[in-house]
């Protein structure tokens, strides 16, 4: 399954939001690796001449990787993303996961 920030995966997709890959049949598992992916939003890709649908993000990572890169820049991703009002960092779910990981993308970068 595939879920994104947007619920358009097509808005996701133009737009360069996050999306995330996991087993829709599995729990989610905060130490198993998952696919966060993103795309180059069509605006960049038509003024730097290049082509859509250009993948700009691919990593695969756990949600506790991603706990451990926000627990170093918690006062800056919260500041900037109000993270810790959106995620549940108890009992995470897939959605907690890939806003996890689209808050830390606009702060610092995931790659």
């Amino acid at each position: 399954m595939i879920i994104g920030t947007d619920v358009s995966l097509k808005v996701c997709k133009e737009e360069g939001y996050l999306m995330a890959e996991y087993d829709g049949r599995r729990k989610f598992d905060p130490n198993r690796y998952y696919r966060v992916f993103g795309y180059l939003p069509n605006y960049i890709a038509k003024e730097i001449g290049a082509r859509e649908n250009t993948i700009h993000i691919d990593i695969e990572i756990t949600f506790n990787e991603l706990v451990e890169i926000y627990e170093r820049h918690e006062i800056g991703i919260n500041k900037c993303c109000d993270t810790n009002q959106h995620v549940n960092f108890e009992k995470p779910t897939y959605f907690d996961f890939l806003n996890l990981a689209s808050d830390i993308n606009a702060y610092i970068g995931l790659q």
